[in-house]
């Protein structure tokens, strides 16, 4: 399977605990009643990329400090964990807590956990914090065989001090080691935005390696092996060799080369590259022109690129009015014209120096 193909299972009935299992071993996150699993991500005009990481529950020691902060909010407030379900006061909560935080998010936890679905297909647990009759913190987490995944964690802003966020991921954790299973997926973390890398803070992780789809010791990103670092150096190569023939070229993300993958016919299938090089001077109106890295066969590109106006982009979905251009991004779906590839970087230096001249 390719490292950078993204992958997507959508399911319309229950999902077997061992089937869960499988997928989170995968690499497999969920996002309402589909299971996704992709290498990179385009975040605010950069290519990052996704760490999956899983926490083994054997064996599994708190830090002092994680202790103390599970110590101070079981004092002071009521825990309880048991099946999930939706009322008022967590759909009250989510929506506050949405609020504090930019980039897509869920309207409701009913679309969080069912998308599409009338209910949902995985089971799925809670974690509830209480102060009174108050509720100021919940998470949810799906249950597999001997897996559990976390989903989110949703906490009142006027308890920020408790780490409600830490804790309910703890309790989870917790409720896992008394049940018996063996590991804790929290979903993924990024290479270089650090948005979730709090995580991190509860213990000795595993990642996901993308090279041998084997789990291994997490120690620190740096030593990671990783599929953008590894495109983005490749592109920095080439952009050393264009400079020095006085090509003017520009890094651009293009986050919506999942679509690429949909298609079977590449001489008109859709961009597959997450980043890669713009070249204007060789560029017009009706076409692009690009330099890609393929990072399943090792070659360099040459594309003829267009604008598929017939697709619109989420952002222009979201707001037709105000759509705002992230500098070095391509703002819609590009699909193929033509396409040349190289095995090494000179053979493609040298046929953009016999169009350009």
């Amino acid at each position: 399977m390719s490292r950078l193909r993204p992958e997507y299972h959508k399911f319309k009935s229950r999902l077997s605990p061992k089937k869960l299992d499988k997928l989170l071993e995968s690499g497999y996150f969920r996002g309402a009643n589909v299971m996704y699993q992709f290498q990179v991500n385009c975040l605010d005009g950069f290519l990052d990329d996704n760490i999956s990481i899983r926490l083994p529950l054997k064996d599994y020691h708190p830090s002092k400090h994680i202790r103390k902060i599970a110590h101070r909010v079981e004092r002071e407030f009521t825990v309880k964990i048991g099946v999930a379900f939706i009322d008022d006061r967590k759909n009250n909560l989510f929506v506050a807590h949405s609020k504090r935080h930019s980039g897509y998010k869920a309207e409701s936890i009913e679309d969080l956990l069912y998308g599409d679905n009338p209910f949902d297909v995985f089971n799925t647990y809670q974690v509830e914090v209480f102060h009174g009759a108050r509720l100021i913190a919940f998470s949810l987490f799906d249950v597999g065989k001997k897996s559990i995944a976390s989903l989110t964690g949703v906490f009142d802003a006027e308890y920020s001090k408790y780490s409600l966020g830490i804790y309910t991921m703890y309790a989870e954790i917790q409720w896992g080691i008394r049940e018996d299973f063996d590991y804790y997926y929290p979903g993924h973390i990024f290479n270089r935005n650090k948005l979730f890398d709090y995580k991190l803070r509860l213990g000795k992780y595993e990642y996901l390696d993308g090279e041998d789809n084997t789990w291994k010791e997490f120690v620190q990103k740096e030593d990671l092996n990783l599929a953008g670092k590894h495109i983005l150096q490749k592109l920095k190569d080439i952009s050393r060799l264009l400079e020095d023939f006085h090509i003017i070229h520009e890094l651009r993300v293009y986050p919506y080369y999942s679509m690429g993958y949909y298609s079977t016919n590449i001489a008109s299938s859709f961009v597959k590259s997450p980043a890669n090089l713009f070249l204007p001077e060789l560029s017009d109106n009706s076409k692009k022109v690009i330099v890609e890295y393929n990072l399943d066969n090792g070659n360099y590109i040459l594309a003829f690129i267009k604008l598929n106006k017939n697709i619109v982009t989420n952002q222009e979905q979201n707001d037709l009015n105000q759509i705002i251009q992230r500098q070095h991004e391509w703002d819609g779906y590009y699909e193929y014209i033509t396409i040349s590839s190289f095995q090494n970087p000179k053979a493609l230096i040298n046929k953009i120096l016999d169009i350009r001249s």
